[in-house]
């Protein structure tokens, strides 16, 4: 997964850096909630919507402006 931000604001590649381990674990936290079905294809755009707006509720300094899969492999 890869976060997008405007890469010209410092300040938000130095608090990614510092927050990464928590952002991690959000997101693991966040997935893990979801079914199979909440995490198909067809949910992807409002599953990454959801992972940025709680990504952002966590950081101070600045907002990252999206969340971009990868790779995603749902396992039943």
């Amino acid at each position: 997964m890869s976060l997008g931000y405007d890469p010209v604001d410092k300040q938000i590649s130095v608090e990614i850096g510092q927050r990464e381990r928590q952002i991690q674990d959000l997101i693991l936290r966040d997935i893990s909630k979801k079914t199979a079905a909440q995490l198909s294809p067809l949910n992807y755009t409002n599953l990454q919507d959801e992972l940025r707006d709680d990504i952002n509720a966590i950081m101070t300094d600045a907002k990252i402006k999206s969340v971009v899969f990868r790779e995603f492999t749902v396992v039943k």
